[in-house]
């Protein structure tokens, strides 16, 4: 069958073919940088959370240690300016969380942690 096609033919087809190739190879990179792009953002979104994780960590830890300041003082003074100290965090932890809310996926359980503060 192909020695009944002319020349122009065969080549008509070859070229038919190159271009059929180089628009799948064209959707096949379009598809592949839109899931780098997904997943790029997911790691982003992913550092910026852990980034939140270890504010709060940092915090829980100050709060920790005001609240240690309060049961250890006897004099009034004192007790008020490390219970000012653990209002403080306890108020940066609330804005910590309230910054974290806007990269709250579906499937985060910040709503459950949330409660919890």
């Amino acid at each position: 069958m192909a020695s009944r096609l002319s020349l122009a033919a065969k080549l008509y087809s070859i070229f038919a073919l190159f271009a059929v190739l180089v628009a799948a190879i064209t959707a096949l990179s379009d598809y592949n940088t839109r899931q780098n792009a997904d997943l790029t953002e997911t790691v982003s979104t992913a550092s910026r959370a852990a980034l939140n994780v270890e504010r709060i960590n940092s915090l829980v830890y100050a709060v920790v240690m005001e609240s240690r300041g309060v049961y250890m003082s006897t004099d009034p003074a004192v007790v008020k300016k490390y219970g000012d100290g653990l209002l403080k965090f306890n108020e940066r932890i609330l804005e910590v969380v309230k910054n974290w809310e806007t990269l709250v996926q579906a499937d985060d359980a910040l709503a459950t942690f949330k409660k919890r503060i």
